[in-house]
């Protein structure tokens, strides 16, 4: 399975964990650098890593659905507080699982749940 990985941390040890269980990883610093990458690679699940959920974060998380295209978006939020118009936007659009946090156990939990409801 292939996952899409936006995450600005170069150094993600979520990308490595993620690949030594077996998933196709590829990892961009951007939601800007996705859009060349989400067409050519054809994600099964995009993850998007947000650090904060400020104005910019909400943007990002916009842009990522626009590019998704349908396409299940898992977030991992690094943040111990998400704004309320994150919230609001969560329960728009493509399918959206929110990560109770960053770490691997999280989205791992995130991606068993997507796999039980959409096979992907």
């Amino acid at each position: 399975k292939k996952i899409l990985l936006i995450d600005e941390d170069k150094d993600c040890a979520l990308s490595t964990a993620l690949t030594e269980q077996g998933y196709d990883v590829v990892h961009c610093d951007s939601v800007h650098e996705a859009w060349n990458l989400v067409y050519p690679h054809r994600p099964h699940l995009i993850i998007l890593r947000l650090y904060n959920a400020n104005g910019s974060a909400l943007s990002d998380f916009r842009e990522c659905r626009a590019l998704a295209d349908g396409v299940p978006i898992v977030l991992a939020i690094t943040s111990a507080q998400i704004s309320q118009a994150l919230l609001k936007t969560l329960r728009h659009g493509a399918e959206t699982v929110p990560a109770a946090s960053s770490t691997l156990e999280s989205v791992r939990k995130a991606l068993h749940g997507l796999e039980q409801s959409t096979k992907i």
